[in-house]
């Protein structure tokens, strides 16, 4: 499910921040996961073959700081996100959830691992667990290859 709002994520200890131009034509909500495609950073939405770029925090470099972000295209407009541990949402997360494979299912949540894919793709290591939460540090990403059969 895609974020329709700004959404409060809570951080674990030290984070990066680094910053990239937006991909045109959407909306990005503070609190959005975001991935990169093509060099430009873009809603992350099931793809696991993009590397999560990490957490939107609202700040833009043309002087905004707003809860959702509208790009048009022809976008130069660079956006800063935070990389570090940081708690996401999860259905069902359980303490056997720690040390498995997620990735990311949209802007706003990680899935499991896929069990059948054919080609890489980049997961993220649960490293602890609370109710409906994984903890992930999303500067650590897992190479998994599976190829074809």
């Amino acid at each position: 499910m895609a974020l329709s709002a700004r959404v409060a994520r809570e951080f674990v200890g030290a984070q990066d921040e680094i910053s990239g131009v937006f991909a045109d034509s959407d909306t990005y909500y503070a609190g959005a996961i975001l991935a990169f495609s093509s060099g430009k950073l873009t809603v992350a939405a099931t793809a696991e073959s993009q590397a999560i770029a990490g957490i939107f925090t609202g700040e833009c470099d043309d002087g905004d700081r707003v809860d959702a972000k509208v790009i048009s295209t022809s976008n130069t407009i660079k956006g800063v996100v935070k990389r570090g541990k940081v708690w996401l949402p999860h259905s069902g997360a359980a303490q056997s959830d720690v040390g498995a494979l997620f990735v990311n299912s949209s802007d706003d949540a990680m899935a499991d691992a896929p069990a059948t894919a054919t080609n890489q793709y980049f997961a993220y290591m649960a490293l602890d667990y609370k109710s409906g939460y994984l903890l992930f540090d999303l500067r650590c990403p897992v190479a998994i290859d599976n190829p074809a059969a």
